[in-house]
């Protein structure tokens, strides 16, 4: 009856670890497990039943040696095993503890696995010598999730890799990556920002507990993580090793980038985290630059009158008609103009424009086309205008051109993946469910761009976003074909056709936008694609200087867009002309000249930067490094009231409308240069 006692209690102790725990196993030697179970025996207590001792039974050694080892990790990270806590009487109560024992000073091997759902029986009866015996036996029936024949060594492996990461990589490498993914610093870093939380938050803890219960804490989370575990072999992983390892941090996130960012990707800026921000800012108190340096929008009372070209007046007299005024303005709408309808009108030089237009306008209003993207800017002033000269011209003020986009459209999606938006003709396809999508275009010499050949040597375009082909899988997908120069572009008509190569949902419908020399056009599909349907959405045809776009799907639209709060493809009044601070009046003129054209309630909707290393005095060329950690971080905050509008470089050439008043509106083409 004791026995039988001992049976069930470890029966039931299996039981509830299992409902509570993962099961696993610990290292043991398997005949030296079951000589201590027999050794544990008094002689008097396993005395001789026929030919061996009364517990030295097959079916109990299979049971001791098969699963006797199992063991689970408790809420403290205890190591518990089948036989802690067992509390019968002489001689199993000795028995359970030798073995509890000898399991708990071996390590944990791999979980649980079992070849068959039943170890062991509970009891058989036998006839011997004419007497009906019942012999009873250690005994389980584990749940089918352990039944299984062949051991993988994945959550082994989960285990290893896990405690290699804990071990060998750095908090101090965790901060960082932490603190570059929240501040958007590193390509793709979001997806990746959970498991990056997740292995500080286990750093922490690991650090913190006694080593004697490291490695059951491990093998806790190892188990919950599953192949989230192997971090460290990652590319963020690598990330991490290499900055614990003292590799240069630039270095290390360009070397991540390189193995996950498309071909094209280039690092827009620095890598710059909070103890380098401050070891700037230590640099700069040196340098005497602290009030220098804050930044904020200018606003009109910061300008002199000497510095401004033109002004917006409503009062000045009229002025007299004149010959560059050769186009009479047909009526034009206010929105959604196509440029191209002022193509026949000759373009003055901006110097004709300034010394012979500008004196005689007392209204100016600007065509603001989509292709002037980059171009708007800021213009940005000193906090304090008490500082020590920065910049390598007499005043304190610079500019900002835009580098980036505020809405949240295709092109936003392409430029968060990686992607160019950049070029002169661009096909981009989004959609929002985790199908394996792609786009291809077929060129007119018959090449076609798609996953298979990314790149054309020809024409240079590049398929640079590929997304959902294979894991992780996103339901923001975004794939991006562009070509940068209009120089290498062929001839005839581009194709455009969308594929769903891998159909996993029964979603429907994506978004294609085509940008060809800054129109924009949205194109929007609304059907479900079967499994590898292919959908022909639009022909892009080029004659050398011109496109067309022809759709061939629902819901087009060529659209404008609000760009830095303004309308673009409309006339927008001009508040104030004037040249870039570097050629101001009284200012001794160095580098390149730009025209800033500020227009009415024209409002950067964020963070302007508040200068740029080219701006910088020689004398500050040996802290270069410093200050574009600074220029990168030390940002002219969004108000209301400030000077933006849209820039040109005189050393690049474009070409502007412009709607002039005075006695007759017309219209006037600009070029600059």
């Amino acid at each position: 009856m004791q026995f039988i006692e001992f049976r069930d209690q470890v029966h039931r102790r299996i039981k509830e670890m299992e409902s509570d725990y993962t099961l696993l196993v610990a290292d043991v030697d398997k005949d030296e497990l079951w000589d201590i179970y027999l050794s544990s025996f008094s002689k008097k207590d396993n005395p001789i039943f026929r030919e061996r001792t009364v517990h030295d039974c097959s079916t109990c050694r299979h049971f001791l040696k098969s699963v006797g080892n199992i063991v689970i990790i408790n809420d403290s990270y205890e190591i518990e095993t089948i036989w802690s806590g067992i509390d019968v009487s002489k001689p199993y109560k000795k028995v359970a503890k030798a073995l509890d024992s000898y399991v708990r000073s071996k390590a944990i091997k791999d979980v649980l696995t079992v070849p068959f759902q039943l170890i062991g029986h509970k009891s058989d009866v036998q006839i011997i010598e004419n007497k009906t015996l019942t012999f009873n036996h250690l005994y389980y029936k584990f749940t089918k999730m352990y039944v299984q024949v062949n051991r993988d060594n994945e959550t082994k492996a989960n285990f290893d890799v896990l405690k290699r990461s804990l071990e060998e990589i750095s908090m101090s490498a965790i901060e960082i990556v932490d603190e570059l993914i929240t501040q958007n610093s590193i390509y793709r870093g979001e997806e990746m920002h959970n498991i990056i939380l997740t292995l500080k938050k286990l750093k922490e803890k690991y650090d913190s507990i006694t080593e004697d219960k490291r490695d059951a804490f491990v093998w806790n989370y190892s188990l919950e993580l599953g192949s989230l575990s192997r971090i460290r072999n990652t590319v963020i992983g690598t990330l991490l090793v290499d900055i614990t390892d003292g590799v240069e941090l630039n270095k290390a996130v360009e070397s991540f980038e390189a193995k996950v960012a498309p071909e094209n990707y280039k690092r827009p800026k620095p890598v710059v985290t909070k103890s380098m921000i401050k070891t700037a800012e230590k640099k700069v108190k040196e340098l005497g630059l602290e009030d220098t340096i804050a930044r904020r929008y200018a606003v009109s009372e910061d300008i002199s009158v000497n510095d401004v070209i033109f002004v917006n007046r409503s009062t000045v007299p009229v002025m007299k008609d004149d010959s560059v005024f050769e186009q009479l303005m047909d009526e034009v709408q206010d929105s959604n103009i196509d440029p191209k309808k002022f193509d026949k009108i000759k373009a003055i030089p901006i110097k004709d424009f300034i010394d012979r237009v500008i004196p005689k306008a007392t209204k100016i209003e600007m065509l603001v086309e989509n292709r002037f993207e980059p171009n708007f800017m800021s213009l940005i002033a000193p906090v304090s205008d008490t500082g020590k000269k920065l910049f390598k011209w007499d005043n304190l003020f610079s500019w900002a051109y835009n580098r980036g986009l505020a809405d949240a459209s295709v092109r936003k999606r392409v430029m968060d993946a990686g992607g160019s938006v950049s070029g002169v003709m661009r096909a981009s396809l989004a959609w929002d469910y985790i199908d394996d999508l792609d786009i291809s275009i077929k060129e007119p010499s018959g090449n076609v761009i798609y996953y298979g050949k990314r790149h054309s040597h020809r024409t240079h375009g590049m398929l640079d976003i590929d997304q959902n082909a294979g894991t992780p899988y996103t339901d923001k997908a975004v794939e991006n074909i562009v070509y940068p120069h209009k120089k290498h572009l062929l001839k005839g008509t581009y194709h455009v056709f969308i594929k769903n190569f891998c159909k996993r949902t029964h979603e429907k419908g994506f978004h294609v936008e085509i940008e060809v020399d800054g129109v924009l056009w949205n194109l929007k599909y609304k059907g479900e694609l079967r499994n590898k349907e292919t959908v022909h959405v639009a022909d892009i045809t080029f004659d050398g200087k011109s496109f067309g776009v022809c759709p061939y799907i629902d819901d087009v639209n060529r659209t404008a867009r609000t760009i830095y709060n303004i309308p673009t493809q409309s006339f927008v009044n001009v508040d104030m002309l004037l040249y870039s601070p570097n050629h101001w009046h009284g200012t001794k003129k160095v580098g390149n000249k730009h025209y800033f054209f500020i227009l009415t309630d024209c409002k950067n909707p964020g963070k302007a930067r508040g200068f740029f290393n080219e701006f910088l005095r020689s004398e500050f060329e040996q802290h270069r490094k410093v200050f574009e950690l600074l220029g990168s971080k030390m940002m002219a905050d969004y108000q209301d009231k400030q000077l933006s509008g849209i820039g040109f470089s005189s050393t690049i050439d474009n070409t502007v409308v412009f709607r002039v008043s005075g006695k007759t509106t017309k219209v006037v083409k600009v070029h600059i240069n």
